[in-house]
This record gives C-alpha cells, sequence and structure tokens, in this order.
C-alpha cells in the first residue's frame, strides 16, 4: 500500500529548503536481509525508497549530500559497505537513482557504515552528519556505542542521527538510540510510511540550537514465557511494552504464518495472557499480533511442547464423603477433570471435580458417599477418555 506517500510528502514541502540538511551529510540506509519484512503488505525496503525520493524532491541542490548502504551486495558479509554516492552538491538524482537499485541480501554491518560516512565527509576536519535507517540489530561484532563515542571524540563537530524502522528488540533499540546520544544526534523511531517521513524531516532539519535530549520511547513488546511445557498446558506469557486491548498472542507452529493461528487470547485482561497449548507435541511459535489474528508480528519467540506424560498423586484411601486433594499432570486442556468411579461404571462416576483449566493443581474432589473401593480417574474433555486412572478407598 502507498497511499500514505502524498502525506509524506505533503509533510517535507511544508519545510523551507534553507532550514534543510546540514552543509556536508550522508544518508546511510540499511540494505540487510531484514529490510525485506513487510508492513501493510509492503516491503520496508520499498517504503524506504518511496520516502527517501519524496525527502529528496524539497532538498536544496546547493546541499552537500551522499549515500551509503550496507548488506545489499552480498550475503554474511560484514564488509558489505558501499559508498554509493560521494557528498557533493547536486546529487540528488543519483541518490534517487542508486536508491532503486539497492537490493536488500545480508548482514548489518551499521557501525562501520557509519564510521565510513564519517571518513568520506572527512568528519576530523570539517563539520560532518550522518543520517542512519535502519530495521536491527548490529549483527558484525561490533560496538556501535562505543563507535559513536569515538567518532563524537575524533570529529571536529560529528552528529549521527538515527531512524529506527519497525523496531522490536530492546537491544537493537538500545543500539540506535546510543549511536544517537553519543553523538548529540537525535532518534527517531517509525513503524509505518507516515512515520518515516515524519521522523526523516525531524532529522534533516538544521536545529536551531542544541537538539534536546530524546524522548524516552515507548519500549518495545517483550514476551516471558516457558520455553518447554507438556502439550496442552495452559500457561501465562508475562507481556511488557506497548500493550493494547487490541492486540493478540498467539500460537502457530514452527514455520507457520501468523495469519493461520487457530489458538489465540486478545489482551484485553491485561498481561500475564493465559493461552492453552496445543495437544500435539512439537515446535511453535509463541507470537505477539499487533491489532489481532492478522496483525504485525510485534514480538515472538519459540515454545516446545513436549508429550504430556499424564498422572495422578492422591492418598490410598478417605473417609467417605470428605474432600480430597490430587496433584495433576497431563494435558490441562479446557474441558478436562477428575471423577471418582465404581470400577466397572464405564463413562459413569460418583463424583467429578472442577475443570482442570480452572480448578488448579492440586485440585479439589469429593470422596463418594458410600465406603467401597472405587478408581479416581482423569478424564480428558474432548473425548472423554479415560487418560490414566488408579484405586482409592472410601471408609
Amino acid at each position: 500500500m502507498k497511499t500514505a506517500l502524498p502525506l509524506v510528502a505533503a509533510a517535507f514541502l511544508s519545510v523551507q529548503p534553507a532550514c534543510l540538511l546540514a552543509e556536508q551529510t550522508v544518508l546511510v540506509l540499511d540494505g540487510s536481509g531484514s529490510m525485506w519484512g513487510q508492513i501493510d503488505g509492503e516491503a520496508k525496503i520499498s517504503i524506504a525508497r518511496d520516502v527517501i525520493g519524496a525527502l529528496l524532491d524539497d532538498l536544496s541542490q546547493d546541499r552537500a549530500l551522499g549515500l551509503t548502504a550496507y548488506g545489499h551486495r552480498r550475503e554474511g558479509d560484514c564488509n558489505d559497505i558501499e559508498t554509493l554516492v560521494t557528498p557533493g552538491p547536486d546529487t540528488r538524482a543519483a541518490i534517487a537513482a542508486a536508491v532503486a537499485t539497492i537490493t536488500p541480501r545480508g548482514k548489518t554491518p551499521m557501525s562501520a557504515a557509519v564510521t565510513e560516512a564519517a571518513r568520506a565527509l572527512r568528519h576530523t576536519d570539517e563539520k560532518a552528519t550522518v543520517i542512519l535507517i535502519s530495521d536491527g540489530l548490529e549483527t558484525c561484532e561490533a560496538d556501535p556505542c562505543a563507535v559513536a563515542a569515538e567518532l563524537e571524540a575524533s570529529g571536529v563537530d560529528f552528529t549521527a542521527h538515527v531512524v529506527g524502522f519497525d523496531i522490536s528488540d530492546p537491544l537493537a533499540l538500545e543500539q540506535l538510540q546510543c549511536i544517537a546520544s553519543k553523538t548529540g544526534g537525535t532518534y527517531q523511531s517509525a513503524r509505518d510510511a507516515d512515520e518515516l517521513g515524519k521522523a526523516l524531516r525531524d532529522v534533516a532539519v538544521t536545529p536551531q540550537e542544541p537538539p534536546a535530549a530524546p524522548e524516552p520511547q515507548a519500549p518495545p513488546v517483550v514476551l516471558n514465557a516457558p520455553d518447554k511445557v507438556p502439550a496442552g498446558t495452559i500457561i501465562d506469557v508475562g507481556v511488557t511494552g506497548d500493550i493494547r486491548d487490541t492486540d493478540f498472542v498467539a500460537i502457530v507452529p514452527a514455520g507457520a504464518e501468523a495469519a493461520t493461528a487457530e489458538i489465540y487470547v486478545t489482551m484485553a485482561l491485561g498481561s500475564p495472557a493465559r493461552i492453552q497449548t496445543p495437544t500435539a507435541p512439537g515446535a511453535y511459535r509463541l507470537l505477539y499480533l499487533q491489532n489481532g489474528q492478522d496483525g504485525r508480528v510485534l514480538a515472538e519467540t519459540t515454545l516446545t511442547l513436549t508429550e504430556a506424560g499424564p498422572a495422578l498423586n492422591a492418598p490410598d484411601s478417605a473417609a467417605a464423603g470428605s474432600q480430597i486433594e490430587v496433584s495433576w499432570s497431563g494435558p490441562g486442556t479446557e474441558w478436562d477433570f477428575l471423577t471418582i468411579a465404581r470400577p466397572d461404571a464405564g463413562g459413569g462416576y460418583e463424583t467429578a471435580s472442577d475443570y482442570l483449566a480452572t480448578g488448579g493443581n492440586p485440585i479439589a474432589i469429593t470422596m463418594p458417599s458410600a465406603p467401597g473401593t472405587y478408581e479416581l480417574r482423569y478424564i480428558y474433555g474432548e473425548n472423554r477418555e479415560i487418560l490414566v486412572k488408579r484405586t482409592i478407598s472410601a471408609n
């Protein structure tokens, strides 16, 4: 979808050219493989191309501007950094053409890319500004914070403004914010085309006074859940960050798309989100979805479901009519429960517990009122199968 672009262009056209980019500026664009990720059905690299094109149309031609990209030529190569357009005036058409050719492929050597851009600007001798557009984490064993501090110390007047595009990883957010703060720049967050356009406009305007401290950013969504549980059990998923009532927590098989989710709960009741896992053992994705089942994945983690191994732990005997507590293990699906029945009762029973999903563990059950020998049974709610049983006597 590209319907938001006219609004972005309009925002740029409202800026006077005299207020725009500093005398020497390089755009550093993330061309790593993650830029193929989609927002509202459109690849992030396509959104970035369109928004940068709208920005270039409004920049004064006498401003020295260049372009550096990384991760766009080779997979797995931390040296894949290229100065596509050397900083200078009258470079707008060359930058637009170069941006259009960037095809995301590789890793994220953003620290080295910012360093190369600073050198292209002769940052040790002249005022230099870098605008970094990135959607993720440094993946080339560099420390972005340390690199930014070194560039600031060695530069005459070096500034790095940073736009984090669709950032969900807390460490990535920390790295990008640190690059900006260590160099006196600003950090802007963007989730879609409109926000990317506004963020680029904000960092492209030459400040008339020292930049204010960056506003605290809303933390990305983080999931806190066990990584391995028996199949069919109910788990509590802790969620921190920008939680909205319309968001969902969902579970899908590993490799499956979020839109195929059949097991999900809304965040209307807040955190933790209580969700029942599938009954089939295997590898799964635990997802946090923005605005419902078909929304964007804002966070995810892996979940392994093991064989349930049903078992019952209860006294061998108890007084007739008394209440006992039974510890249990098993699927714990929504309609599972315990019964106490005569051995020859088939599907009938004398007493039953609450549903295991809501009754807790251990769960209370009442002994039959008549003395005798009985069976304590775990009943699988879906088909009333007896998963496990043991003898118990009423005295």
